[in-house]
C-alpha cells in the first residue's frame, strides 16, 4: 500500500542542514509539517561527521565572515536552546583559534583580507614573523610573512551538533524518515513532493536539496546541474615526539597544509590536493601522508622529522 502523505517542506537528507533547516522552521512556526529523509540514520559516511566542524571569521567576503559570525552568536547559547529535558547537549566547543600563515607572494591579500575582517568588528590581529615564532615555536618561520589570527575561531564535535539539531527538531514536530530519495516529483512545471526507493510518494510545494555530497545527483532528477562534486579528502592524525606548553590553533601554511593540535602532542594535517579523486570511495591511504604532507610538514615543523 502506497505512503501518501503531504508536508509543508520536505529535507532531504538528515545532515545538519537538514537537520537545523527543519529545527529554524518549527521554531518559526510550530504548526508546519516538516519531513527530514535521511538513508543512513547511522551517518556512517555523511559529510557531516567527517568534518572537522572549525567555525571561522577569517574570510575575505564579506557576506561569509557575517554568516560566521552568526554562528558564534548561535554557539553562545547553543547548549541552553537545543536541551532536551533538561539535558544539555555537549558539543566540546574550543576556541584555541585559526592561524592563517602568509609567504611573500600571499601577504598583500592577506594583509587586504585582515583589513575586512577587522571592518566587520572581527579581533583578529595579524602576526609578524617574530611574533608568530614568540607565540608558537615549533613553527619555522623563516619562509612565512605572517600571519592573520583570531581568537574567537575554534572548533567543534560535529556528529554533537548534528544530533543536537535532529533531535530538537523532533522534539519541534518533525518526522525524521529513514529511506532513500531517488527524484524529485513536479507537476505542470512545479516541484510536488518525492519518491522514495521503496516506491512511496510524499508530497510537498517545498522540497530542500540538503544531500550534501550526493546533491548533484538528486538534482538531476529535475534536468538541473548542480555544481557540486564529492571529492575524497584525507586527514591523518599524528602522534609527535614534541612536548609543549602551548595551545596551537588549527593553522593553515602557505602550501595549503592544515593542522591542528588536538590534545598534548596529538596533532591532525590535511591538505587538498590536486588530484584528490572525485566519487564516493572512502578507502584510506598512508601513502598519500608520506608523499604530500609529511614534506610540508617537516618543511614549517622541523621537530615532526619523526612522526608515529
Amino acid at each position: 500500500m502506497e505512503i501518501k502523505t503531504t508536508y509543508d517542506a520536505i529535507m532531504v537528507g538528515g545532515g545538519v542542514m537538514g537537520c537545523a533547516t527543519a529545527y529554524y522552521l518549527l521554531k518559526k512556526d510550530p504548526q508546519l509539517k516538516v519531513a527530514i529523509i535521511e538513508k543512513d540514520p547511522t551517518y556512517e559516511f555523511n559529510s557531516t561527521v567527517l568534518s572537522d566542524a572549525n567555525i571561522r571569521l577569517q574570510f575575505n567576503v564579506k557576506e561569509n565572515i557575517q554568516i560566521s559570525l552568526y554562528g558564534l552568536e548561535v554557539l553562545k547559547t547553543f547548549a541552553d536552546d537545543m536541551a532536551l529535558d533538561g539535558v544539555k547537549p555537549d558539543i566540546a566547543f574550543r576556541q584555541q583559534g585559526n592561524l592563517f600563515l602568509a609567504d611573500q607572494a600571499g601577504k598583500e591579500a592577506s594583509l587586504q583580507g585582515v583589513a575586512t575582517q577587522q571592518s566587520l568588528g572581527c579581533p583578529v590581529e595579524w602576526l609578524t614573523p617574530e611574533e608568530i615564532k614568540e607565540r608558537f615555536p615549533l613553527f619555522d618561520v623563516e619562509k612565512l610573512a605572517g600571519g592573520g589570527f583570531c581568537v574567537l575561531d575554534g572548533t567543534m564535535d560535529a556528529e554533537a551538533v548534528l544530533m543536537a539539531y535532529k533531535n530538537k527538531a523532533v522534539e519541534l514536530g518533525a518526522e525524521y524518515i529513514t529511506g532513500e530519495v531517488t527524484s524529485i516529483l513536479k507537476t505542470d512545471g512545479q516541484v510536488s513532493g518525492v519518491r522514495l526507493a521503496s516506491g512511496d510518494e510524499l508530497f510537498t510545494d517545498f522540497v530542500v536539496n540538503s544531500a550534501g555530497a550526493w546533491a548533484q545527483k538528486l538534482a538531476k532528477t529535475l534536468d538541473i546541474e548542480l555544481p557540486v562534486d564529492p571529492v575524497k579528502r584525507q586527514v591523518f592524525v599524528l602522534e609527535t615526539q614534541v612536548k609543549t606548553d602551548v595551545v596551537y590553533p588549527l593553522t593553515v601554511f602557505p602550501s595549503g597544509l592544515s593542522l591542528i593540535q588536538e590534545q598534548n602532542n596529538i596533532f591532525m594535517t590535511g591538505k587538498i590536493l590536486p588530484d584528490d579523486p572525485i566519487g564516493f570511495e572512502f578507502s584510506w591511504n598512508r601513502q598519500v601522508f608520506i608523499d604530500h604532507l609529511w614534506p610540508d610538514l617537516f618543511e614549517y615543523i622541523p621537530e615532526f622529522d619523526q612522526l608515529k
